[in-house]
């Protein structure tokens, strides 16, 4: 009598659980596509069937007020590691990417040297003197968002962020992410940097030099029916809008 009760009260209890559990809404895989800011197209992706980047065409001025295409070939070994980049900017300039047998280290072939945590996300870029002699960036995360980064040259200057909770428009991307931190954006402005955050979107960017508060700027998002952000506009803390980025997506 006593086990049949404990069968009946394992059975209610499963039951109980499986009915009122709810179903995780299913959030399709999606990837932007192109990218413009305040109008003006500034990339465009093609993706290979690992959902990695194979194509980036970035549309930059060059001493012009026109916006020349530069594009970029991401190629990969047999494992799956990012290896080359090849841009047709200054006669098919070939960037090449070299991991250390620790897995810690990523050597490119211009110097700089970028160091990775155990989850694979840089922790320190290092520049070679020959660019900035004794710059380097440092990144710090909270549950793999990108949270802090700081320059360490003459004066430290830092800048703090925070998130959302939806996916960010690379969430599904499997190209490196010491790439698009590291090197994707790589001289690219503060505001057109946001197109890569990792996990979620941020909210906010609050700028600090020496620990001091000399800037603050807020991310507005217009997310699609899936919860990707189609539009994302950046006010300053005085109010004034200081940029839009819209995307475009190709659906897996």
């Amino acid at each position: 009598m006593k086990r049949r009760l404990v069968v009946n009260l394992v059975v209610a209890s499963l039951i109980m659980f499986y009915g009122c559990k709810k179903d995780k809404p299913f959030i399709p895989v999606q990837l932007p596509e192109s990218v413009s800011h305040n109008g003006t197209l500034i990339y465009e992706f093609e993706y290979d069937n690992k959902n990695r980047i194979s194509k980036i065409i970035q549309y930059v001025g060059i001493g012009t007020n026109e916006f020349t295409p530069i594009t970029s070939l991401l190629i990969y070994n047999e494992v799956g590691d990012l290896i080359s980049q090849k841009s047709d900017l200054y006669n098919d300039i070939m960037l090449n990417f070299t991991k250390s047998e620790d897995g810690r280290y990523i050597y490119l072939s211009n110097g700089m040297i970028i160091e990775l945590n155990s989850q694979k996300l840089p922790i320190k870029r290092i520049y070679p003197n020959l660019f900035a002699p004794n710059l380097t960036l440092s990144y710090e995360y909270r549950y793999n968002n990108l949270s802090t980064l700081t320059t360490h040259y003459d004066n430290p200057y830092s800048i703090n962020y925070t998130h959302d909770d939806k996916n960010s428009p690379f969430y599904y991307c499997n190209t490196p992410k010491w790439y698009m931190l590291c090197w994707l954006f790589n001289g690219s402005s503060d505001f057109t940097m946001q197109i890569f955050d990792l996990r979620n979107n941020r909210l906010t960017a609050r700028s600090l030099l020496e620990e001091e508060a000399i800037d603050i700027f807020y991310y507005l998002y217009t997310y699609d029916d899936a919860g990707y952000p189609l539009i994302c506009k950046r006010v300053r803390n005085d109010g004034v809008a200081d940029g839009i980025i819209t995307y475009t997506y190709i659906k897996k």
